[in-house]
């Protein structure tokens, strides 16, 4: 089993108020700076159709351009009653800062923010990163948005992560997805939350 370097580390947690009445879109043009500061947000959503990638940045939310996305994509251009027409799950919009989980539980939609840093009511403990691997060893970019579609096998499997998460270059290696545990050590060491940081170049 790997051997985890933990660091000294705050952190807080809370719930915040999930969109109501506003287009998601607005929404997280809204709280993008929470999670990132002045660099570009990215985002991870989750529906039934499927996953997709996106970047906030310039003022606006940027996808890739396909068919493949055709369904899910105006779901950020709804509102929250129109969610369950695209079969929404969760979304997480995340930087080096933190990140907000957007999940819907039945018929109701929750948020909650992760920050990293000794703000009130931070909690005190120890993180650790974990690199996670991303589907995809081949990839091209020719739609047109600066996005990069990695595929996978045969089956053609592809997801198009954002141009601003690493810089492209030709590689067989996939890409990888930086993830933070924070840990609590009383009574027992666990990990008591888990937050996306960003992105690591497969390079």
């Amino acid at each position: 089993m790997p051997t985890r370097t933990l660091s000294p580390s705050a952190w807080s947690c809370s719930p915040i108020a999930p969109p109501d009445g506003v287009l998601l879109r607005a929404w997280l043009l809204q709280h993008a700076p929470k999670v990132t500061g002045t660099k570009p947000a990215f985002l991870l959503v989750h529906s039934e159709e499927g996953v997709f990638w996106g970047e906030v940045s310039d003022d606006d939310v940027h996808t890739a351009r396909h068919t493949a996305l055709a369904h899910a994509v105006p779901l950020l251009d709804e509102k929250p009653e129109a969610f369950a027409d695209y079969g929404f799950q969760e979304l997480r919009l995340f930087g080096g800062d933190g990140e907000i989980l957007l999940w819907h539980d039945g018929d109701a939609l929750h948020a909650r923010l992760i920050v990293d840093g000794t703000r009130g009511g931070a909690t005190e403990g120890e993180s650790y990163d974990e690199s996670v691997l991303l589907w995809g060893t081949q990839h091209h970019d020719d739609d047109g948005t600066g996005f990069v579609w990695y595929r996978e096998g045969p089956n053609g499997l592809a997801h198009a992560l954002p141009p601003r998460a690493f810089s492209a270059k030709a590689t067989d290696q996939p890409p990888r997805l930086k993830v933070r545990h924070y840990v609590e050590a009383a009574p027992l060491a666990r990990v008591v939350a888990s937050r996306l940081v960003g992105f690591e170049s497969p390079f």
